[in-house]
């Protein structure tokens, strides 16, 4: 029998997003099982699997908090976009010498920590779910952006690795939902079991 904790992070988020009846069980069987040998990848394989699962039945059975979450966040994520707010942005941080194609995405992923943050806070109780699917619109909604843009206006003509940069940038937007989310969930336990 192995001596040593699981992974301190994904014991964390357990205690941050796990949700339903049997959490606290089945985070000391998954302790459990790590302490009998199972690796640290099959550790975090399992609780973001618990997370993602537990969130997504929570977002079924609580149909309409789930909707007003998303209705919320997609209020707030739409906030930076107006033409004026986004030009005040990249005139004044580019003139700090930033350059103005990222001093714009600034905002956004301001705003999209706060959306997070408040979706969070609105359904403190299954904030998972609510923050999870959130993200996951925006996610689906960037690449469908960026898809149909493609798809409308034809490849630019330029190297592959500079195509990058916008999917990057548009993977960082529901990864900072996600960070607000968990900034603004209180744990649901003591994480005093390790």
């Amino acid at each position: 029998m192995r001596t040593s904790q699981p992974p301190r992070l994904a014991t964390w988020l357990l205690h941050r997003w796990g949700s339903g009846p049997q959490r606290e069980s089945l985070v000391g069987d998954l302790l459990e099982q790590y302490q009998c040998g199972r690796s640290s990848a099959w550790y975090w394989r399992q609780a973001l699997t618990t997370i993602v699962i537990g969130g997504a039945s929570d977002f079924r059975d609580h149909l309409w908090l789930g909707v007003r979450a998303i209705v919320m966040g997609w209020v707030i994520y739409l906030l930076p976009f107006p033409w004026s707010w986004q030009m005040f942005w990249r005139a004044s941080l580019h003139s700090w010498g930033l350059n103005p194609q990222l001093a714009g995405e600034v905002p956004v992923y301001l705003v999209c920590v706060v959306g997070g943050w408040m979706v969070a806070r609105l359904d403190r109780h299954r904030p998972a779910g609510a923050v999870g699917v959130y993200a996951l619109t925006v996610l689906l909604f960037e690449y469908g952006h960026m898809s149909w843009m493609f798809w409308r206006h034809g490849h630019p003509p330029m190297p592959l690795t500079v195509l990058l940069l916008p999917a990057f940038l548009a993977i960082g937007r529901p990864l900072g939902i996600l960070v607000g989310g968990l900034w603004g969930t209180r744990p649901r336990c003591q994480p005093g079991i390790q």
